[in-house]
């Protein structure tokens, strides 16, 4: 029952949200150089603010180049500190991605999983909707004027009767627990 389609506009929504997570903790990264850097504004002490945003941008080039070679420039001579908070901002976007990805995959999964439900559950509404359609026209012998067309024809539906025969789909109803007994309302 699953296409094609559907499953690679999952993969395609997987790989989408993989992508973002992956930017935004890159950005979390940055963020968390630059709370390092920030002067202390309880000091009473003199601070170079200069010194601090030349660390912060040092150790932001040291994140780029982490994320892009694994390693940090070896071209100049980095400051221990900016490489130090480089490293642990890079270990956290790192950890962080990781989680990510499984709690994507994981979703997306269960999602994938969930598309046979839903297919269920639009058979069943044809179903439901003959079931509606039959009550309506006994209820017609009663009220002579109704909201509902006398003859709507999906009670005679041949698909519809094929399915309500089907003990193969009955069983598969009846496995997955589609029911349309509290949305009733709704059909």
């Amino acid at each position: 029952m699953l296409n094609r389609r559907l499953l690679r506009s999952k993969a395609v929504q997987a790989l989408y949200a993989i992508r973002i997570a992956t930017d935004s903790n890159r950005l979390l990264a940055n963020d968390e150089i630059a709370e390092v850097f920030l002067p202390d504004l309880n000091s009473m002490l003199p601070q170079n603010l200069e010194k601090l945003e030349g660390l912060k941008r040092l150790a932001i080039l040291t994140l780029n180049d982490l994320v892009e070679t694994g390693e940090p420039g070896k071209d100049e001579e980095l400051p221990y500190e900016a490489v130090q908070t480089a490293r642990r901002a890079f270990e956290t976007m790192k950890r962080q991605n990781q989680k990510d990805k499984i709690q994507i995959l994981n979703r997306i999964l269960k999602e994938t999983e969930g598309l046979y439900d839903q297919f269920l559950y639009v058979l069943m509404l044809l179903v439901e909707l003959a079931h509606q359609a039959t009550v309506d026209r006994d209820r017609k012998l009663y009220i002579k004027e109704g909201a509902f067309p006398s003859e709507s024809g999906l009670d005679d539906n041949t698909v519809v009767l094929k399915l309500k025969q089907n003990e193969a789909f009955e069983l598969a109803v009846i496995r997955s627990g589609v029911n349309w007994g509290d949305d009733m309302a709704v059909v």
